[in-house]
């Protein structure tokens, strides 16, 4: 079974008319929806073919229509733009965060971390966590946070014994203070600042 679809050339104030349920169509014929003439027939128009068109004519319609509705058309277009904006902004972030994130975890299993390191490390999570929603964006597996965070953890008491510097209470039990591995890998990157700037 094949379908077709006819087209048909409607003035603009018979559409204008049609969209406002003063007339209806069906096919090619426009009828009365409203007074003494409802159900009669309007006008009657013939589909066209390809052939009928004159170049241009549907880009000439399409044109004019935009016109008349430019205001709508601009608000759409701003919409996109910005969605689009915003968009490639969250995919920046998540990507330096990424970038940023192998070079801590390189510098932790390397033993070569620094103060610029933890810093860069800081920012970049600062950042993400302006994104709308950012517990819900998952850049890393389960597996690779609890890993992260038990190697930050140990690192951190590690770097603190080296330095003779003593953790706060609260330090040594960032592991219970919150839920959000996010939170908990600012708590520990906090406390290596500390420790970087106190043994500097």
């Amino acid at each position: 079974m094949r379908v077709f679809q006819d087209t048909y050339i409607i003035e603009d104030d018979v559409a204008s008319k049609c969209e406002t349920g003063e007339l209806s169509r069906s096919g090619g014929v426009i009828r009365h929806n409203t007074g003494k003439q409802k159900g009669q027939i309007a006008k009657m128009y013939d589909p066209v073919n390809s052939i009928e068109i004159k170049p241009g004519a549907l880009a000439v319609k399409a044109l004019r229509l935009a016109w008349n509705h430019r205001d709508t058309v601009w608000a759409g277009t701003k919409l996109s733009i910005t969605l689009a904006k915003i968009k490639k902004h969250k995919h920046d972030i998540c990507n330096k965060l990424k970038k940023s994130l192998k070079i801590y975890r390189n510098a932790l299993e390397n033993d070569s971390l620094t103060l610029g390191i933890v810093e860069e490390f800081m920012k970049r999570l600062d950042d993400f966590k302006t994104l709308p929603n950012f517990e819900k964006i998952n850049i890393f597996s389960f597996e690779e946070i609890n890993l992260l965070l038990n190697c930050s953890f140990e690192y951190t008491k590690l770097l603190a014994a080296n330095n003779s510097i003593e953790l706060t209470i609260i330090e040594k039990d960032i592991h219970s203070l919150s839920d959000n591995p996010v939170i908990k890998l600012q708590s520990y990157l906090r406390t290596q600042k500390r420790i970087f700037e106190l043994a500097s």
